[in-house]
């Protein structure tokens, strides 16, 4: 073979090791984007459990909360629901910015007006704890910023708790 023949063959030896690189590296490719595939199905299948878990775990909360606020409330903790009014109607009075207070079994729901006097905002307080007051409260305010539900929490929560101590002396 001559000198031609070496050259041609030297060309054809290198284009078939680049054809066959080319290859390999088209093959490492296509398996690289498998393994993405199968990394990203995985990790949308998580992601759809984890979203699936979380639905019913809110379904079950909600359930809850609607079996805790439906539970008809029995005043046997220590006072009647008449003592209840009368005890949040005097510690409502005692904010000054509440200028209305309605209670209904252990709902306490007040008006208030704003600090500028130009408008008004409401929050309740929810003491129904399965039917029982306990002291803890759920509370909804249109006014997030304000301190008045809480100072009106405080002093319902403290003012019960005094009367079932002088009760109970």
């Amino acid at each position: 073979m001559g000198p031609v023949g070496m050259i041609v063959s030297a060309v054809l030896g290198v284009k078939i090791l680049n054809a066959i690189g080319d290859h390999n590296l088209e093959e490492k490719r296509k398996e690289e984007e498998r393994e993405w595939e199968k990394k990203r199905l995985k990790e949308e299948a998580e992601r759809k459990k984890k979203l699936e878990e979380y639905e019913k775990e809110r379904i079950r909360a909600e359930e809850i909360e609607k079996q805790r606020r439906d539970t008809p409330c029995e005043f046997n903790d220590g006072f009647t629901k008449e003592e209840f009014i009368e005890i949040a109607g005097n510690c409502a009075k005692k904010i000054r910015r509440i200028k209305m207070c309605v209670v209904d079994d252990l709902v306490v729901i007040c008006k208030v007006t704003s600090q500028s006097g130009i408008s008004d905002w409401f929050f309740s307080l929810d003491f129904r704890d399965f039917g029982h007051f306990t002291g803890r409260c759920w509370m909804w305010s249109e006014n997030e910023e304000s301190a008045i539900p809480d100072r009106l929490k405080e002093s319902i929560c403290s003012s019960v708790s005094d009367l079932k101590c002088q009760r109970e002396a």
